[in-house]
């Protein structure tokens, strides 16, 4: 994980030279960036467009700026527009504040579906404080691993405790991954387990691999 994407702090304060700087920085400009240029530039210019063409998340979390000042003071409207900034689901588990902050603004549900939309965000989100605060589910993780049983694994394998992290998840959610007995059997669980966790029949259970 960069070193730059840690926490998020607000501040009520005119961006400082450093903030300036660390705007137009870049995982493509890092080292090409105009500091007298940016110097010159004023607070409002710093506009979501602007940052959208100029700026990333990289940046934006090295200047220190959280989801309230970027929507107060620099214009960013929805979810869409953080996203468009190259804010992921590693950034919600880096920072609790900013996690925080983006659920006081637009509502857990909606960062939610925002934030989760892939298996890679349900591995990075899966047995994290960000799935805390939001209050992901297993079944809402593990339905976005639909044919994806690698990460389906790796979802359950980063669950505590294990031995009731299945419990509730209904039978299609886990039979749409494609994670079979092997894999469960690989992470401690085994038929009589996943059966009771899931209140499967005996056909779901052999469905799933288990004899």
């Amino acid at each position: 994980m960069s070193a730059f994407r840690s926490v998020a702090l607000m501040t009520d304060e005119p961006l400082s030279s450093k903030q300036k700087v660390a705007l137009l920085h870049t995982e493509n400009n890092s080292n090409t960036v105009d500091v007298q240029q940016a110097l010159s530039i004023k607070d409002e210019q710093f506009t979501a467009d602007m940052l959208k063409t100029s700026s990333s998340a990289i940046g934006i979390m090295a200047a220190g700026i959280g989801p309230q000042r970027l929507v107060e003071r620099h214009g960013l409207e929805n979810l869409m527009d953080f996203r468009e900034l190259e804010f992921d689901a590693i950034d919600l588990v880096a920072s609790t504040k900013f996690t925080s902050e983006l659920i006081r603004i637009f509502g857990a549900r909606e960062v939610i579906g925002a934030f989760l939309t892939t298996p890679g965000d349900a591995v990075v989100l899966s047995g994290s404080q960000a799935a805390v605060q939001l209050g992901i589910t297993t079944s809402q993780l593990l339905m976005q691993c639909a044919g994806a049983p690698l990460e389906a694994k790796n979802v359950i394998q980063q669950l505590n405790p294990r031995e009731s992290c299945l419990q509730g998840v209904p039978f299609s959610v886990v039979a749409d991954t494609g994670m079979r007995a092997l894999a469960f059997a690989e992470l401690g669980l085994m038929g009589d387990t996943v059966r009771q966790q899931m209140g499967l029949t005996t056909d779901q259970t052999r469905l799933l691999g288990f004899v």
